[in-house]
C-alpha cells in the first residue's frame, strides 16, 4: 500500500523539507507511512521526532520483509506508535499467532533506537477487523522506556 500511494503524499514531503524547525510529526492515518516521507525526514529533518498512529507492517508474514518497512521499523526518528495486538493479515490463524505484536516489541527492545512511547491496543470483541476499523478499541496496553 505505500508504494501505491506514495505519489499521492509528495506535496507533503516537499512540505516537511522546508520546515527548518520541525521537532515532531505526528501521523494519524489508516495507511502505512509514505515512503517519500521517511525518505525527507531522514534527509531534511533527522532530528525530527516521528509519531505514527495505527502502526502496522504489513509485509510480516511474507518470506522476507519489505526493505522500506524495515527502513520504518528502525527508523532512528521513531519517537512512539500505537499498534494493535491483533494481526489483521494473519487473522486466519487458527493458533492465534500474532508476529505484529512480537514485532513491535523488537523494535522497543532496541530495533528502533529512539522509540520512546509504545501503545498496544485490543480491538473491541465481534468487530469487524480490517485497515479501515482499527480505530475501534476496548483496552490498551502502554509501554515507555521511562
Amino acid at each position: 500500500m505505500a508504494y501505491e500511494t506514495n505519489d499521492a503524499w509528495r506535496p507533503l514531503a516537499d512540505l516537511v523539507q522546508q520546515l527548518s524547525s520541525l521537532s515532531d510529526l505526528v501521523f494519524v492515518c489508516p495507511r502505512q507511512f509514505p515512503i517519500c516521507l521517511l525518505e525527507t525526514i531522514h534527509q531534511y529533518q533527522p532530528e525530527c521526532r516521528l509519531h505514527v498512529n495505527n502502526f502496522y507492517l504489513r509485509s510480516l508474514i511474507a518470506p522476507s520483509t519489505d526493505p522500506y518497512e524495515f527502513k520504518l521499523a528502525s527508523s532512528a526518528c521513531l519517537f512512539s506508535l500505537s499498534a494493535s495486538y491483533y494481526d489483521i493479515s494473519n487473522r486466519e490463524r487458527l493458533d492465534g499467532t500474532c508476529y505484529h505484536r512480537e514485532a513491535v516489541m523488537r523494535m522497543a527492545s532496541g530495533l528502533a533506537p529512539n522509540l520512546e512511547e509504545v501503545t498496544l491496543i485490543l480491538p473491541l470483541p465481534g468487530a469487524a477487523l480490517n485497515e479501515s476499523s482499527l480505530p475501534t478499541w476496548w483496552g490498551e496496553g502502554w509501554f515507555s522506556k521511562d
